[in-house]
């Protein structure tokens, strides 16, 4: 007997002797998160996040937090970065309320990209990004003629993207439900010589 076809597989996840999930219908990506700790009802798993159902299993101590669909709670967002000859320099993140929710970086391969994509739900969120010599991902066209880049996008439109942007640079963004808003603000902090 065969076990899967393509398209046709399934799956259990199971803690401690228990299914707290099974599937196989999903389009590329279904996402379970837990996390052990001592929990009597579900609002004790509360991770503020709109894009989970979170749910206690007491008899496991654990957490779980069942991915809600992207649409329903908030929007896809990436972060692209094409590296420059000196990808070590870069780093970024994309904080809410003063908490990391992505973060990258530093990267040793020079001039590639590197993409990270997550559901972000309802909200205001701040992308920032890092170089430790201050020129940005420019560099001078590399050794080899060759520029970094990077792209923030939601959903498939780019809202902020940038090459020479110093030492550093802040995009504040919104996501509303189903797109965002296309109004992001741009701080730069000043080159150091």
């Amino acid at each position: 007997m065969k076990c899967c076809d393509e398209g046709n597989g399934q799956y259990s996840f199971s803690i401690s002797h228990k299914e707290v999930k099974q599937g196989g219908d999903f389009e590329f990506l279904e996402n379970l998160s837990f996390k052990f700790i001592q929990c009597s009802s579900n609002q004790d798993c509360d991770d503020s996040n709109s894009c989970t159902t979170d749910e206690c299993y007491s008899d496991i101590s654990t957490c779980v937090y069942y991915s809600i669909p992207c649409d329903q709670c908030g929007a896809m967002v990436k972060v692209s970065i094409l590296t420059d000859h000196f990808p070590w320099q870069t780093t970024w993140n994309v904080k809410r309320n003063e908490r990391d929710i992505l973060n990258g970086g530093p990267c040793y391969l020079s001039n590639n990209r590197f993409d990270a994509i997550q559901c972000l739900s309802i909200g205001t969120y701040e992308f920032n990004i890092f170089d430790t010599a201050g020129n940005g991902l420019a560099n001078d066209e590399g050794i080899d003629g060759t520029i970094g880049k990077y792209n923030l996008c939601i959903g498939d439109a780019v809202i902020e993207s940038g090459i020479d942007f110093g030492s550093s640079e802040s995009t504040t963004f919104i996501v509303v439900a189903p797109t965002m808003s296309m109004q992001p603000t741009r701080t730069m902090a000043p080159t150091l010589d």
